[in-house]
């Protein structure tokens, strides 16, 4: 998290309801490849590649997929924790739900010092396009970021985590469809105006697929944008897009999308423009990560056959000056200080 400097101390004084600072998140997904159960390199040295992954974008938020046990997760958190040199403390979400029969689940894995965790929902399997269902539920994790000068001052965001039907055949795009349609149903639910970013592996084989049009269909409760737009499998000119895989790079499974709250900052939460990234990218069709020159390309090229991709969101606050908290019958309410 970056603190940005903001308006003039006289504009507060005449202005009390002005943004008095902002925070930047980086936000990161992560396809993990069924840690721990993937075990070579061993899953210590997969877990020390992965903090050095995590700290090298110095992410705050982190959802990683293909996660096969709660160990798993508790592994990691105490690599990021007992080893880190960014001085955060990080936490996790308290659930996992593994699903099929490699247990394959998502997490969270959060800046504990900036970020408050609400709850975690597994998202309903209830649709059955053709007759099929998503093997996988999304998971829905509610955060909310704190200004670290006044613990008043918060502001939500909605993240989810999924990860979808692989194999590029009209069967498991059906049920890529179904996981699609899980997810837009179940946003239809939360208000409005929430902040949403929804994140993880899609296994989308092309900007056609069913299941990416749904995410991306302007008529659902809640809309959302691709940063970087429509691509093309396999094709060189499209190949800075690609996330997967680390020993030949020519798909575009990986993805960050926001809603289109975060894209106009109606809700104090912006997506900052062109932080889009897929981290350590070789950048050359069907190129193996190890014939690159990203500083961490073997812990890249170990740790999963995914690249992760982040993002950085800029996250404001709703009170110019910290309001007061009075505490009546036991319970804080605010006063505003104008």
């Amino acid at each position: 998290m970056k603190s940005i400097p903001t308006l003039l101390t006289v504009l507060l004084l005449l202005f009390p309801l002005i943004i008095l600072s902002q925070d930047v998140i980086t936000v990161m997904t992560y396809n993990i490849l069924n840690y721990p159960n993937v075990t070579t390199p061993a899953p210590a040295v997969r877990a020390a590649h992965f903090r050095e992954i995590v700290e090298s974008e110095n992410a705050d938020i982190i959802i990683v997929q293909e996660l096969n046990s709660a160990n798993g997760a508790n592994i990691l958190l105490n690599e990021l924790n007992a080893n880190g040199v960014l001085g955060k403390t990080y936490n996790r979400a308290p659930g996992y739900v593994g699903y099929g029969t490699n247990s394959l689940g998502n997490m969270l894995f959060y800046n504990d010092d900036v970020i408050d965790f609400v709850s975690q929902t597994e998202i309903p399997i209830i649709n059955s396009n053709a007759g099929f269902f998503s093997p996988r539920a999304s998971t829905h994790y509610s955060l909310i970021v704190q200004d670290v000068t006044c613990f008043l001052n918060k502001t939500p965001i909605e993240v989810i985590s999924a990860h979808l039907k692989a194999s590029d055949t009209m069967l498991d795009e059906d049920r890529r469809l179904s996981g699609a349609y899980d997810i837009t149903d179940y946003l239809a639910g939360l208000p409005a105006n929430s902040n949403v970013i929804l994140g993880g592996d899609f296994n989308f084989y092309r900007d056609s697929d069913f299941a990416y049009l749904e995410i991306l269909d302007a008529t659902n409760a809640i809309t959302f944008v691709d940063p970087i737009g429509s691509w093309v499998r396999n094709n060189v000119v499209h190949v800075s897009k690609y996330t997967q895989s680390t020993m030949q790079l020519d798909d575009r499974f990986d993805f960050w999308f926001f809603s289109s709250n975060v894209q106009s900052g109606a809700n104090n939460v912006t997506y900052q423009s062109g932080s889009y990234e897929t981290v350590g990218s070789v950048g050359v069709l069907g190129m193996d990560a190890l014939s690159g020159t990203a500083p961490l390309k073997t812990e890249l090229s170990e740790m999963s056959d995914h690249y992760p991709v982040v993002m950085d969101i800029e996250v404001a606050y709703p009170y110019a000056i910290c309001p007061a908290c009075q505490a009546v019958n036991g319970t804080c309410t605010l006063t505003i200080n104008n």
